[in-house]
């Protein structure tokens, strides 16, 4: 979509309309991370709509039984349901599974706070340098006790990984590094 804007934020369609109608950016689809939200979709870049379409999909009819599923068959497609509803729950988890189908990778590291000199280097310094060096950085966001880049580029998951390695051999052993959009602090 060259020059479409966003029905949503009226920023950049940078992604063309996907499963929400609503929005077609990436500041939209990927609120969790971006700080934006479409009031739609919530960050998921998923219409209710489409939610809803998923889990009809997997969801038994009333005449299950009598078409000819089993019991234990209908206790599976219940189980699966159930943890079907656990990952939609979060729109965290949504939020980083449609960045990583649009070839957007980040990597969170929860730090902790600048207690000293040699903290603030490798958090303020470091760390950015790290990410420049594995690959492209498209962002980054923090507080003040944790640093999230975003990748992207056709080897955004090759640098993700590069960053992760790279931060895992100078960081102190409490920081925790994760392929997530949000810090992981246990």
């Amino acid at each position: 979509m060259t020059n479409a804007v966003c029905p949503a934020c009226s920023g950049p369609g940078d992604y063309g309309p996907g499963p929400c109608p609503a929005c077609c950016c990436r500041a939209c689809q990927g609120a969790a991370f971006f700080g934006t939200s479409c009031t739609a979709c919530t960050g998921t870049g998923l219409g209710p709509d489409a939610v809803r379409a998923a889990a009809q999909e997997r969801a038994p009819g009333p005449g299950a039984l009598a078409a000819g599923i089993t019991a234990d068959e209908l206790a599976q497609l219940q189980r699966e349901a159930a943890s079907l509803a656990v990952a939609l729950a979060g729109p965290a988890v949504l939020a980083e599974a449609e960045l990583a189908v649009r070839g957007l990778h980040p990597v969170s590291v929860a730090h902790g706070d600048a207690e000293t000199d040699e903290d603030a280097r490798l958090i303020y310094t470091e760390l950015p340098a790290l990410a420049a060096r594995a690959g492209t950085v498209c962002s980054r966001r923090g507080g003040n006790d944790y640093s999230t880049f975003l990748f992207t580029g056709p080897d955004a998951a090759r640098a993700a990984e590069a960053f992760s390695t790279a931060v895992h051999a100078m960081a102190p052993s409490w920081w925790r590094v994760t392929p997530t959009a949000q810090p992981v602090y246990r």
